[in-house]
């Protein structure tokens, strides 16, 4: 009877295993993706509270079994979990690319603040190792390493996408009826509507697609070879490129600025790296670059500019506020990211006095989100000290939140600094107006 019941026992665990196998089989067994994370946690379930059993380095090719709610399950090295789908790249789509800039920078690491390895002309072929929040690690052909910006590399991969740096003949010939405009360069394209979908390629400023439709701010555009994608509607126009109010750069569209002082904080810095997102991105190394950006756009729109720092170094709080006393600033604007032990999303602006700057908060608040349309947190109260012992109307906002790892992929890309920027200096000029 022992024996039988074994026998059974056995019989009843290689059926079950048999018809394990085959359901994790049956749609993804031949998906092979990269890790272009540089360390990628293998949890037990799909999402970030369940528990980590493992991990996985970039490069390593990982065999996709099932996916959902932009987790994947995997298996690699002997190890099988779930991990982020955002930080896996089709392992056979990209291996090499050409310099399309006439000349790129090759950074250290995938930031624009980081240090320059090298100068790369135009038509430089580099072998891509891995892609990380819009920037490609690459190798050149005499073995030299580094970051550079995708924007300005073609791939195969993109040209079948329909997203090759030469602006489509095809795409720009789609009538006008129906259609929308990239306002920005190196735009995700997207198998589906959501920061989490895998991306597809990529499009550049000025490219036109038709539209199919609209989902929960995406657009769903057709591309040239037939197929489709869907792209954040924050990022597209149905008008032309040249009208679209993101263009900033016009003194005359900001003359409210004209002659003010403003003083741009970028938080943190030095010793002091602020909050760690979800894959590791450290905040000093994100606002640096954001603000970089916007005092470059207040500057187009006719304002004088203060930085607190240009570089990461550590400035203490209360020489933040004298760069604002001694400058006498007509205005200063201390950028953030936000994190959060819950999977919170969106961007707030912080205020400390109600009369002196409550109202710059509310106008910078609503021109960022129409910007960026991120999820509006609102503004607030914040007893910040840069805000505190401030007597110029100074406000603290927080750029969306590096805790959540979708969130997170959005927020450090240059185009969305871009988005922001231009909604701060809306804001501000709708203030002083």
């Amino acid at each position: 009877m022992a024996k039988s019941m074994k026998m059974f026992s056995i019989i009843i665990l290689f059926c079950a295993l048999f018809v394990g196998t085959g359901m994790e089989k049956s749609a993804y067994a031949n998906t092979v993706k990269k890790v272009g994370a540089s360390s990628l946690n293998v949890r037990t379930k799909p999402g970030h509270s369940a528990n980590v059993i493992g991990s996985v380095k970039r490069g390593a090719t990982v065999q996709v079994l099932d996916e959902k709610y932009g987790w994947a399950k995997i298996s690699a090295s002997g190890i099988k979990g779930w991990v982020a789908s955002q930080f896996l790249m089709n392992g056979k789509s990209v291996s090499g690319g050409e310099v399309i800039a006439d000349s790129l920078r090759l950074r250290e690491k995938p930031s624009s603040s980081s240090g320059v390895v090298k100068m790369l002309s135009r038509g430089t072929h580099v072998t891509i190792l891995s892609e990380k929040y819009g920037w490609l690690s690459v190798e050149t052909e005499s073995g030299v390493k580094g970051w550079v910006s995708h924007t300005f590399i073609s791939t195969s991969s993109q040209s079948s996408q329909g997203s090759s740096s030469g602006k489509s003949e095809q795409a720009e010939s789609v009538s006008a009826k129906g259609t929308v405009t990239l306002i920005y360069d190196g735009v995700n394209l997207r198998k589906g509507p959501g920061t989490d979908k895998r991306i597809v390629g990529y499009a550049h400023r000025g490219q036109k697609f038709r539209s199919l439709g609209s989902r929960n701010n995406w657009v769903h555009i057709q591309l040239p070879n037939q197929g489709d994608a869907w792209v954040a509607s924050w990022l597209v126009t149905h008008g032309s490129v040249s009208n679209h109010s993101n263009s900033s750069h016009s003194t005359g569209d900001h003359a409210g600025l004209q002659g003010k002082t403003i003083v741009v904080d970028a938080g943190h810095g030095g010793y002091d790296s602020g909050t760690i997102g979800a894959s590791g991105t450290l905040e000093k190394s994100e606002t640096l670059p954001a603000a970089s950006i916007l005092a470059s756009k207040l500057r187009s729109a006719g304002a004088h500019v203060t930085m607190t720092r240009k570089s990461d170094t550590f400035i203490s709080l209360a020489n933040r506020v004298n760069i604002s006393e001694a400058n006498h600033a007509d205005a200063f604007v201390s950028l953030h990211y936000n994190a959060a032990l819950v999977n919170t999303t969106g961007i707030m602006t912080f205020y400390y006095s109600q009369s002196k700057e409550k109202a710059l908060a509310q106008s910078v608040q609503s021109h960022v989100i129409q910007q960026t349309g991120l999820n509006n947190d609102g503004v607030r109260f914040g007893d910040y000290y840069v805000l505190r012992e401030n007597s110029k109307p100074a406000i603290l906002i927080e750029l969306g939140f590096l805790s959540n790892a979708s969130e997170e992929a959005v927020v450090t890309t240059s185009g969305f600094q871009e988005q922001a920027a231009d909604g701060i200096v809306q804001g501000l000029s709708q203030f002083f107006n």
